[in-house]
């Protein structure tokens, strides 16, 4: 649904001239939901989700204050969602990952240090992919302390582990009633016909 005032954070829609026909009454919106940290180092600990805190992290809405640093937060209530016209995108998880790692190198870009360490290379992503096989102090899987030595030996095993747990949550939150796009089809010419 579409909300102006009562929801000032979103999700709205400005009205805009098309000539398609157009849902008056529900809006796209993008969210990346929650399950994601962009490196083990950076999630206090979690990276662990249940159903209902991916939920959550579904509905928080964000939206830039006068200062752009700041954002206004808010979260809409469960009751507004349609998850069965979810559209679901699936990226190949080794070309997800090469992506993730190209955000941190954007994000680091003015930090030396960081750039030595993982250069924009093979050898760089190397690095980082290994320092992702650490999961981060105090995280468990099912309470298998043992088990994290055995996953430290699993490249990039943090970032692998998110990704399926995000792709399976959202999974559960559409019921398999969502619309599964795969990112490499942009790849190709798309028949609007099919």
């Amino acid at each position: 649904p579409i909300f102006e005032v009562s929801y000032p954070n979103g999700p709205f829609m400005y009205p805009m001239e098309t000539n398609k026909e157009t849902n008056k009454n529900a809006a796209l919106v993008m969210t990346h939901c929650g399950s994601h940290c962009l490196d083990a180092f950076d999630c206090g600990g979690h990276g662990a989700e249940t159903l209902w805190s991916f939920d959550t992290a579904c509905r928080v809405t964000k939206k830039p204050m006068e200062l752009k640093e700041q954002m206004s937060m808010g979260l809409y209530d469960r009751s507004l969602v349609n998850y069965n016209r979810t559209i679901h995108l699936v990226r190949e998880p080794l070309a997800n990952l090469v992506s993730l790692f190209h955000l941190q190198f954007y994000m680091h870009e003015k930090d030396q240090v960081w750039i030595k360490q993982y250069p924009n290379n093979k050898d760089g992503f190397s690095n980082w992919c290994l320092d992702q096989s650490v999961p981060p102090e105090g995280w468990s899987i099912m309470g298998d302390y043992l088990l994290k030595d055995d996953l430290k030996k699993v490249p990039c095993f943090f970032q692998l582990f998110q990704y399926v747990q995000w792709h399976m949550l959202t999974y559960q939150l559409h019921e398999g009633n969502g619309h599964i796009v795969h990112f490499e089809d942009f790849n190709h010419e798309i028949d609007v016909g099919k």
